[in-house]
This record gives C-alpha cells, sequence and structure tokens, in this order.
C-alpha cells in the first residue's frame, strides 16, 4: 500500500525539497504552506502521517494540531510529527507535550526523517493489525445465536455497546459496563451518554446517519488523554 504523507512547511525551497525525497522513496505527498492550507486538503483526504513545522504565519504548528486533535477524532490515530529549527531541550519537551508524536529538529537529515515516518507507519500498522484480530473475533461472536440475555457479547474482550438506528442501546457487554462506569465523560443508560465527550459523540452521530459504513476502528481522545 502506498502511504501518503502530509507535509506542513512555510519555507517554500524546504517545503519542495521534502516533496522530493518522499516522492522519491515512493511515498504519496500532500504538501501545504501554512496550518490553513493543511486544514483544508484535510478535508478532502486523510493522510497516514502529518509533517508540520512548528513556526508558520497564520495557523502554526501547535495551533493545527491542537485543532486537529479537537475537531477531527477521525485523525487521532495519524501520527504527528513536528519539524522544527527549536532545538533547545526545553522547546523538544514543549512540542512533545504539545501532543506531537515526534520531534524532528532541522537543519534536515532525510535519513534520519526517511527512519522516522518508517517507524511511526509501522506502530500504527501493528496497532491496527491488533485492533483488526478483536474485531474479527468480535464480527464472530455477534453472527453467533445470541442468547436470551444477550450473555454471547461478555465472552469478547472489547467492551461492546450494540445501538439501534435512534441511538438507544440494545445490548451492553460486561466490559463495556465496567470501562463506562470506571472512567468519566461515559455512562450505559438507555442511551450511551457521551457527556463531557465531544469526540466521541460526534463519532456515534456520524455512524447513526450513516457517515460511517462498514467496520472501521475509530481512535477517540479521552478525557483522561488517553487514546481508545
Amino acid at each position: 500500500m502506498r502511504h501518503t504523507i502530509l507535509i506542513c512547511e512555510d519555507e517554500a525551497m524546504l517545503r519542495a525539497d521534502l516533496v522530493a525525497e518522499l516522492s522519491e522513496v515512493g511515498y504519496q505527498v500532500l504538501a501545504a504552506g501554512d496550518g490553513m492550507q493543511a486544514l483544508d486538503l484535510l478535508d478532502d483526504s486523510r493522510p497516514d502521517l502529518i509533517l508540520c513545522d512548528i513556526c508558520m504565519p497564520g495557523r502554526d504548528g501547535p495551533d493545527l494540531l491542537a485543532r486537529l486533535r479537537a475537531t477531527r477524532p477521525d485523525l487521532s490515530d495519524v501520527p504527528f510529527l513536528f519539524l522544527t529549527a527549536l532545538g533547545e531541550r526545553g522547546e523538544i519537551v514543549a512540542g512533545k507535550q504539545a501532543a506531537a508524536d515526534d520531534y524532528l529538529v532541522k537543519a534536515v537529515d532525510y535519513e534520519v526523517i526517511l527512519a522516522t515516518i518508517a517507524a511511526h507507519l509501522r506502530q500504527v500498522a501493528r496497532v491496527r493489525a491488533g485492533v483488526e484480530a478483536h474485531l474479527t473475533h468480535a464480527r464472530a461472536a455477534l453472527h453467533a445465536p445470541l442468547s436470551s440475555d444477550g450473555s454471547a457479547i461478555d465472552r469478547l474482550a472489547p467492551g461492546i455497546v450494540l445501538l439501534d438506528q435512534g441511538g438507544a442501546v440494545l445490548r451492553a457487554d460486561t466490559a463495556a459496563r465496567a470501562f463506562c462506569s470506571a472512567e468519566g465523560g461515559l455512562s450505559i443508560g438507555a442511551r450511551l451518554s457521551c457527556e463531557g465527550n465531544a469526540p466521541l459523540r460526534e463519532v456515534i452521530e456520524r455512524c447513526l446517519r450513516g457517515e460511517i459504513h462498514g467496520v472501521e476502528p475509530v481512535s477517540v481522545p479521552r478525557p483522561t488523554a488517553r487514546l481508545t
């Protein structure tokens, strides 16, 4: 599979060099000159990784990252890497605390950039393979005859909540009920309540509207800053 990389860099020559280097090794590359252009590109595409400068006019790198984390739960499993000339220790720590997945310092070392990108893409592939294995097991169990009390889904490791087309809870397994009672912002009653978790509520509403088709894992930021 050919991976897509979004580059967000305001220096035109460096942006062109990055596009050339990544294209040469087989990546499909999208290029933006600032955070606003990046958001426009993300309206119509879903990259496998984002490589972004920190200091840019208009919407800068941290602002773009914060916007994506807050409003695009569908991109929360896409690695976001900062590429910047801010190389002091405190600046690196601040960059990583801003929820970036990695921090690369200019001057550009293309071997390091390519190795870092490949490592993050492998990590995402491993996580998705694990999720897919759980989903395969879940599909098999859900297609098996359910007992009258719905106990069949209790044999599954993942937490599962079955909703009807109106969003009412049909069944929820033991793992899902334990998870929701232990974590802030989620509760299961007649409906699945996502109080304080707007990204998860948005994903559920999109599913109910038919905007997410088939079975696809979606990573959602939790109030605890973990991903689930």
